[in-house]
């Protein structure tokens, strides 16, 4: 049984979901803007149309079991989407069925590409490329849980979320079928895991990490370089706790047995993942990937200076991290650690990667992406430690991640580097490092102009068939959205009584 405050914060936990979801289907695309989406859309397809895995000669589709092709991505991802899937091919049915053939073309949008190669134009699409708008909806959700759960009261953390969800490299990711999202999701409840198996001591939680970790895996393989990090921080927890042991016996009685419960998922993960890669090629292993050959202070230089793919630049609060972080660390010392190791990690193992860039299926350093809400957890404490003048160093910086992320969203990054002309660019992605030629740039001109750069499901219905029926759909949605702030309000509002005695 929950208790009364522990409704009122599931209550707000469904409502942020909720005006999450709603603001991203509001901005979403559409279709698919990339080859790697295609290719886990068709294994959705073939799940649900064949009962099978199989794709149609694409690239990333590789000739595996009995002569057919196979996506070299997991298949998790598109188990995953199925029942969008279902509810698009039943929508399209029944809006058949009524002859409601404008409905239809609004909701499938423009006709992108031929089969095998078809990006967008079928309701089924569309509904497919709504996933990761509740993934990325639910990943705020959770963070607004950790912040409390760190401390921070109900109206600061919610603010903490709120600028995570709109001013941060998380958002534009809500308009595609990238696994990114839901590596960040998983990597950030398995962290929440630890921190409350420190708090309560229970294994479970212990359990739940690995669990959470191992669905980050199956998401996107490489999420297990997030194992280190996680790892440690239970191992320092432990060590901690039981600071008068002999290291034998501390090991022995205390972090095996909780490493054993910790990895049980991971292996169980590894199993799954390794058996459909052989049942689909054969083989344990199946990828195309570039290299790790980078010159590491190359890639570090991309990540962190570069004025088109700077980790900074995709989410200014992050310049906030050596004045966040140095609070944060005198109350979590271990998970301050944990959190800074997890991101050096990232930062050097990608930054190693031939491809560290990211593109081509959006612009900015794609693969950083699930250290993002890790680092911006100990924002709400600092705000609310730091009072109101604050606002005068984060305002500057949330306005231009807003900017930032809307002209990502706003705009298709296929449309630009075709317009800017970046394949062409010799040596290749020098315009990564060209202030005037940078993609944020590039994308904030194709904003402004208004042209056909500009790829938002809303804009190509007014586009196609008017402001009426964009407004059919764009009204809804903002009530629906008003409906959810206020619900969010008026609960913050409850628990901040509850907590203070007021009844």
């Amino acid at each position: 049984m929950i208790n009364a405050r522990q409704k009122l914060h599931l209550k707000v936990f469904i409502w942020i979901f909720l005006a999450f979801s709603l603001l991203y289907i509001g901005l979403t695309r559409g279709h698919f803007t990339d080859i790697m989406q295609v290719n886990l859309y068709q294994t959705t397809r073939s799940l649900w149309e064949e009962g099978s895995l199989t794709t149609s000669p694409i690239h990333d589709s590789h000739v595996g079991r009995y002569g057919k092709y196979y996506s070299q991505f997991g298949a998790v991802q598109s188990f995953a989407a199925i029942p969008l899937y279902a509810l698009g091919k039943m929508t399209h049915y029944y809006l058949s069925v009524l002859n409601k053939k404008d409905v239809i073309s609004a909701l499938a949008g423009p006709q992108l590409g031929k089969e095998p190669w078809r990006w967008g134009g079928d309701i089924e699409i569309f509904f497919v490329n709504l996933f990761n708008c509740f993934v990325t909806a639910l990943l705020c959700s959770v963070f607004f849980i950790i912040c409390r759960s760190l401390g921070a009261t109900p109206h600061m953390s919610f603010t903490a979320t709120l600028l995570l969800g709109l001013t941060s490299y998380i958002a534009p990711f809500s308009t595609g079928f990238l696994g990114h999202s839901s590596e960040a999701l998983f990597i950030l409840l398995a962290f929440y895991f630890l921190f409350l198996f420190t708090r309560t001591n229970k294994a479970i939680h212990i359990f739940l990490s690995g669990s959470a970790l191992a669905l980050a895996f199956l998401f996107r393989f490489p999420a297990v370089i997030a194992l280190p990090g996680l790892g440690i921080y239970l191992f320092l927890h432990t060590w901690r706790s039981r600071p008068e042991w002999n290291v034998f016996i501390l090991i022995i009685k205390q972090v095996l047995p909780k490493f054993v419960l910790f990895v049980i998922p991971l292996i169980m993960a590894s199993l799954l993942h390794f058996t459909v890669t052989y049942l689909k090629f054969e083989t344990l292993c199946k990828y195309n990937n570039a290299g790790f050959n980078l010159p590491i202070l190359k890639g570090l230089y991309a990540f962190l200076i570069s004025p088109g793919n700077s980790i900074f630049l995709f989410t200014p609060l992050l310049l906030l991290v050596p004045w966040t972080f140095k609070l944060f660390h005198k109350r979590f010392r271990v998970e301050s650690f944990c959190i800074l190791f997890i991101s050096a990690t990232y930062l050097l193992f990608y930054g190693k990667y031939e491809m560290y860039h990211g593109l081509w299926a959006v612009l900015g350093p794609r693969y950083l992406v699930p250290i993002v809400p890790l680092l911006l957890l100990p924002l709400a404490l600092w705000m609310q430690r730091s009072g109101r003048k604050i606002w005068l160093i984060v305002l500057p910086l949330a306005v231009i991640g807003l900017w930032v992320q809307l002209v990502h969203t706003a705009v298709n990054f296929s449309y630009v580097y075709h317009y800017e002309g970046y394949l062409d660019f010799n040596p290749p992605y020098s315009f990564l490092f060209i202030p005037d030629l940078s993609p944020i740039v590039a994308h904030s001109k194709a904003l402004l102009a208004a042209d056909s750069r500009v790829d938002i499901w809303l804009v190509n219905v007014y586009r196609s068939f008017g402001i009426g029926a964009a407004l059919v759909f764009i009204i809804p949605l903002i009530v629906l959205i008003a409906v959810s702030m206020w619900n969010i309000a008026r609960n913050l509002k409850k628990i901040e009584n509850f907590e203070h005695g007021i009844d």
